[in-house]
């Protein structure tokens, strides 16, 4: 198990290393807002899928790093478990994350970046069964952007995001895309 862990953060660091020795395109002081879409399944039995909606907006503050804010609308699917579960069969509500993003690779047009956050997310549902209306949330990306011209380009990402930190709260698996506008 530790030979494993030191594999991947040796991994970890080689690519931080050619992500810091690429071409430094993504230059600090830009700034950039992309409207987004998301689509997560999740490995909680109470809730089938997550759809995000809104609009992300960041500055690189160095090169290759960004440090950025979203806010998202949310709709979840849930799974009903009967006649004793007062939650509805969908919940509605608003999220937000602090985000930070380190592009690894920077080869024109293509960037491959790891990122992750911290934020809130307030349903007008609990969640879960035993969960919350509200709770904090972990998303944790790695995406790649392809860049249309210097100021346009197409942002896709996977993400983990685990929505309350309790035992009743949610893995959320998924992805979102966005179109990125650079200033």
């Amino acid at each position: 198990m530790k030979r494993s862990i030191s594999v991947m953060l040796a991994m970890v660091m080689v690519l931080m290393i050619a992500g810091m020795a690429s071409a430094q395109d993504m230059a600090s002081e830009k700034f950039y807002i992309s409207p987004e879409f998301g689509v997560y399944g999740t490995s909680q039995k109470d809730v089938n899928s997550i759809i995000t909606y809104g609009a992300s907006a960041g500055y690189f503050v160095l090169d290759n790093l960004s440090l950025g804010v979203e806010a998202n609308g949310y709709y979840a699917d849930l799974d009903n478990r009967g006649y004793y579960d007062p939650r509805g069969n969908s919940a509605n509500g608003f999220g937000f994350n602090a985000l930070v993003r380190f592009y690894l690779l920077n080869e024109d047009p293509f960037r491959l970046y790891v990122g992750t956050g911290l934020g809130g997310l307030f349903m007008d549902e609990d969640l879960t069964y035993d969960g919350e209306s509200s709770a904090l949330t972990l998303p944790v990306d790695v995406g790649m952007t392809l860049n249309f011209n210097k100021n346009i380009g197409l942002d896709v990402g996977g993400r983990y995001q685990r929505i309350g930190f309790t035992e009743d709260g949610v893995d959320a698996w998924g992805g979102h895309a966005s179109l990125r506008f650079m200033f």
